[in-house]
């Protein structure tokens, strides 16, 4: 019996390209065409293979290929990019599916619901390209060269319907871009060496480059408790202490799912709306790797049998702001329960969310607390809420509160680094980074083709890999693409243990056509091997936050506003003082680095300085900046519209470049992008059975996934929530109601120009 499945070289493609009809007030999707590609690995050469129409034709071929796949004792895989969107079309309608995907939940992995990672038939392995090449097929194209193609997916098209060559083109190119995209990873890693050893995902890359590489994944003589001398690779101690970091209970284990948060995003709620002047950005240089190399973290964590409202106290007293970024910030480090009241903020800046709370009473904005955008403002109603202690390091610096209780408290028993095997990978990927990025400048700057020797490229594969190419632009591409690859590398070494510690598995039901999902006991977290730590997962985004903070509250004692902070970095007045604390901070970064200062991590860089700022709340901020001719541009950042910087410099020239009118007319809650220019579309997965009669095809099939263009409202005023938060910045900073009761929409007339409307709501 083997180990694992052993996995053909020769990697296939497929696209399908579908139409959506309106029938009796809904919209239903079906394929009328499917076509397979194939790359071989070994030699890079691409073949377009077969283009189907049906779902029929689909089955045909997936059943062959699984025969031959069979024949040859081989597995094969199939890359479809966005997966979710073919998956809901085949799990329905393909006989192949049906026959040889059994809702077996060890067979296929969903990252959740609508959302495939692989999916296991027969001999055959679907696989989603997205989530391994984390690109769009387009931007892909534009990497290797070769460019994606145009289509009208306006005209309702059928498997009857005879598709012109540039139809079938379009639908091959896809298939080739995506292929050519996974075989250009392939080409370019140092390690992977067979389809054996392409992981799933772009942290998979990482963590399979750190285990491959023998400069991280070191050997080690090491004696055993019976006086042996032994070897280990360090990445089989990092399993073990991982191992130990596991939970004692189910409900310990339930406990730090609920401490867990990202990243701190927030805007000043006092300032919305308002066009700023002279903002400085500063931002964070490889912040996450900082805090794994030069943290102490807590682990072993035990329940408190004292007086737990006592020991909190006694944890927290003396702290200051320093604390934030002490090695060890307290001398016992714990997390725990407590219930607060007459919580009321400092200062106009408002860093704590309302994630972590259970309500005791409901909550009430503006009757019982005052609440904005998720961050506290003031409660005046006891609360329960759920704290790591840099939770409460923040709490106590930038709130005033009463602790009542403290219901559940545990507290470390041990402190260590990181191991040496997340070490290596950090100073290793450090070390490449900063190389890479002088090569990619050479290379660049050559501005012709040349091959390279080894005085001007010490790094082997790099080099190699550089001078394999034909001509410059191939090159250049090539030397961008690695140092970018390594790049990524050092930013996903957080991320592979930011996952939740109980995993939900989920599966599709095609009987009932719902999706379910099933969560991992407690006795299957314990019996799991764990390369990765929920001690990283938790503590590694609260000392990032706990650093982003330390700086907040050295621009707010100082007397400078903070404007905006998104995860790292931060916005506020671009003076002589604000650029001084800076310089002192990165001092105290620089001096816990200890050794390791030529990483340059931890520092925070002037990022730029806007000539003029705005924004709407979290993941909304428009900038004004001057380009490399001088020209005044716009750059917006607005979470759900898509291609914001180009619509909102559109509305630029509209306005004659007049930022503030731009601000004034379109950029409020209320406004409204209409779907003929928001180039937003919704996904809506509608498992129904329809029949088909279209020009003389007849079918009954099950609709997948429904594209539909739609509007994009920003901070839709019609909803509660925004209106009550509207209400809430007008009373907090006497602001005139009237800002909040407009409504503009932007749309295109019919002659494709813009058009920009303003009604009174």
């Amino acid at each position: 019996m083997k180990k694992r499945k052993d996995f053909s070289n020769i990697i296939y493609g497929l696209d399908i390209e579908t139409t959506t009809i309106e029938l009796n007030e809904k919209k239903g999707s079906f394929m009328y065409s499917v076509c397979f590609g194939c790359l071989n690995l070994e030699d890079g050469k691409y073949n377009n293979l077969y283009l189907g129409r049906t779902y029929k034709d689909l089955d045909n071929y997936l059943f062959n290929l699984n025969e031959t796949a069979v024949a040859e004792d081989k597995h094969y895989i199939i890359y479809i990019h966005n997966f979710n969107y073919e998956f809901s079309f085949f799990s329905n309608n393909s006989k192949f599916f049906k026959k040889y995907n059994k809702n077996d939940i060890k067979q296929n992995l969903f990252l959740k619901a609508n959302k495939p990672l692989y999916v296991r038939c027969g001999n055959l392995e679907f696989r989603c390209s997205y989530l391994l090449l984390d690109k769009s097929i387009r931007g892909i194209g534009k990497d290797i060269g070769l460019e994606k193609l145009d289509f009208n997916y306006t005209k309702i098209r059928t498997p009857l319907t005879e598709l012109e060559d540039k139809e079938i083109e379009y639908n091959y190119r896809d298939v080739e871009i995506m292929l050519k995209g996974v075989y250009r990873l392939y080409n370019l890693n140092e390690y992977i060496i067979s389809a054996n050893q392409i992981p799933y995902t772009k942290t998979g890359i990482m963590r399979f480059n750190c285990e491959q590489n023998p400069k991280v994944n070191v050997t080690n003589e090491y004696t055993n408790k019976y006086g042996e001398t032994k070897k280990g690779k360090c990445m089989r101690l990092n399993k073990y202490l991982c191992g130990l970091e596991k939970a004692k209970s189910e409900k310990q284990l339930l406990f730090w799912e609920t401490l867990f948060q990202g990243g701190l995003v927030y805007s000043n709620a006092k300032f919305i709306g308002d066009v700023l002047h002279n903002l400085a950005s500063f931002d964070f240089a490889s912040d996450y790797p900082f805090q794994m190399l030069t943290r102490y973290f807590p682990s072993e964590f035990e329940e408190y049998k004292g007086n737990n409202k006592v020991m909190l106290e006694k944890c927290l007293r003396g702290v200051t702001e320093k604390n934030l970024i002490y090695n060890k910030p307290l001398r016992t480090m714990f997390n725990a329960i407590v219930v607060l009241d007459n919580i009321k903020a400092k200062y106009e800046f408002t860093p704590i969310g309302t994630s972590k709370i259970e309500e005791i009473e409901p909550l009430r904005n503006m009757l019982n607390c005052k609440i904005i955008n998720g961050k506290i403002h003031e409660i005046n109603t006891p609360i329960k809420m759920y704290v790591t202690c840099i939770d409460m390091i923040t709490l106590k610096l930038f709130y005033d509160f009463d602790l009542i209780d403290v219901e559940y408290l545990e507290t470390a028993s041990r402190y260590r680094k990181s191991n040496q095997f997340k070490i290596n990978s950090i100073l290793y990927l450090a070390k490449s980074k900063i190389e890479f990025k002088q090569y990619n400048e050479l290379v660049e700057n050559y501005n012709t083709h040349h091959i390279y020797t080894e005085k001007e490229i010490s790094d082997d594969h790099y080099r190699n890999m550089v001078n394999a190419e034909k001509d410059y632009f191939s090159q250049m591409s090539v030397a961008h693409k690695m140092y970018l690859d390594v790049k990524s590398d050092l930013n996903a070494l957080y991320g592979d243990n930011a996952q939740h510690l109980l995993h939900e598995r989920f599966y599709y039901d095609d009987i009932e056509r719902e999706w379910k999902s099933e969560l991992e006991t407690f006795e299957e977290y314990q019996n799991a091997q764990h390369k990765t730590s929920y001690i990283y997962g938790l503590y590694v985004p609260q000392y990032a936050r706990a650093s982003i903070l330390y700086i907040a509250y050295k621009f707010i004692t100082n007397g400078l506003n903070v404007y905006y902070i998104d995860t790292d970095s931060i916005k506020t007045d671009d003076t002589t003082l604000a650029h001084k604390l800076v310089k002192e901070f990165n001092k105290l970064q620089m001096l816990n680095l200890k050794g390791y200062e030529w990483t340059k991590f931890g520092q925070l860089e002037h990022e730029y300085t806007a000539i003029k700022f705005a924004s709407l709340g979290t993941k909304s901020y428009m900038k004004l900046e001057y380009d490399k001719e001088k020209n005044p541009v716009v750059k917006a950042t607005i979470s759900g519209l898509p291609k914001a910087t180009e619509l909102y410099n559109k509305l630029f020239n509209y306005y004659e470049k007049n930022f503030d009118e731009l601000i004034e007319c379109c950029y409020h809650y209320g406004t409204v992008f209409d779907k003929s220019i928001a180039n937003k579309l919704a996904s809506k997965y509608n498992f129904f059975d329809f029949d088909i009669d279209i020009d003389g095809y007849k079918d009954r099939v099950c609709s997948g996934v429904v594209l539909e263009p739609v509007d994009v409202t920003m901070r839709d005023f019609a909803s509660k929530t925004w209106y009550s938060y509207a209400r809430l910045i007008c009373m907090m900073y006497e602001k005139n109601f009237d800002i909040f009761c407009r409504k503009t929409i932007i749309k295109l007339d019919t002659k494709g120009e813009l058009k920009v409307e303003h009604k009174t709501k």
